[in-house]
Parts: C-alpha cells; structure tokens; sequence
C-alpha cells in the first residue's frame, strides 16, 4: 500500500487519496486498486477472411440489351407495317380487289385484308412500297365470306417523269385457283 497522503501519479499534488472498495467476491474483503486499468478493446474482431466472389453482372446486362433490341425491332417492324398499309397504292389495290367481279367469284362477298394474329388482329403486308425510286412490290392475305387467298402486286416506273406500268398482279387462292388481274385493269 502506498504512504498515505501520497496518491497516485495522476493525481494533482495534495490531493487527498481516495480509494474506491470494491467487492472482491467475498463479504467483508475490500481490494484498493492503485492506478487506472489498462485500456481494453470494445469488441473482439472477427478473424481475416476473404471476400465473396461477386456474381458477373454481364449476363443481366446481355438480356437488357436484348430485350431492348427486340423492342426496338418490333417497333420498327410494326411502324414500317403501318405506312404500308397508309399507302396509297394499297389502298388502291384493295379498292380494286373489293369491287372486282372475278375475285368475288372466288372468295365471295365482303373481300378485306385478312387479319393476323401476332399483329394484333392488323393485316400483314410483306414488300416494299418506294414511289421515289419507282418501285412497288406488295404481298399480302385477302378474306372473303367463302375463302381467302394472296395478293402479288409489282409496279414499276421504268423513267422518272413515265407512267406506271404493272409487272405482277394475281390472286392465288387457298383452294388452288389463281386469278391474274392485271388483265382486268384498264391502262
């Protein structure tokens, strides 16, 4: 034990030393403690391991890309689609088809363009449709009330400032028959 009147260093010159009792486990024992505990650690740290692996994240960002290009895609198909179908050649072409006798012969009363189901119930027309360059080149289903068949329809405009001359236009039919309406057309 220390001379009394004498503390320990931390304690200002003079000062009265005081000793704080402390139970030791046992009824009646006192334990002085002479200078301030060592410092402790808050918590104990856990022991070095390795990170986990991260998962690659390119596989994710291919099917973005490729839901994207396919949304894209159809966008593009369905607006091409839809500016042929605008067109005035078609529109045309389906006027004849609706008032021509010989393809009500065929395919009956009520003749329109038949409807497809992964457009959405809009008619499908394949080709292309350039009145710049001269060139009209037009595939696509027709309905009536007693069958339905394919539509071919080729123009072209052999000189810039020239007439329009029809290459191609038939009627195929499901049944087999095939109606040339080119024949039909006054020039």
């Amino acid at each position: 034990m220390p001379p009394k009147g004498v503390g320990p260093a931390w304690q200002k010159a003079g000062a009265a030393s005081t000793t704080t009792a402390r139970f030791s486990g046992q009824k009646g024992e006192e334990e002085d403690f002479a200078g301030p505990s060592r410092p402790r650690m808050y918590y104990d740290r856990p022991g070095e391991r390795d990170l986990p692996k991260l998962n690659s994240r390119a596989p994710l960002y291919i099917l973005i890309g490729a839901i994207g290009l396919s949304i894209g895609g159809a966008f593009i198909l369905y607006a091409t689609n839809a500016e042929r179908l605008a067109s005035s050649v078609l529109r045309q072409v389906q006027f004849q088809l609706r008032n021509s006798k010989e393809v009500m012969q065929v395919l009956g009363e009520n003749v329109k363009m038949a409807p497809e189901w992964w457009t959405f119930g809009q008619p499908w027309t394949s080709g292309t449709i350039n009145m710049m360059q001269g060139r009209v080149d037009l595939k696509f289903r027709i309905q009536g009330s007693r069958g339905a068949g394919t539509v071919y329809f080729t123009s072209i405009r052999p000189q810039q400032e020239g007439a329009w001359r029809i290459v191609r236009y038939k009627l195929i039919a499901d049944s087999g028959e095939v109606l040339h309406l080119n024949e039909a057309v006054p020039a």
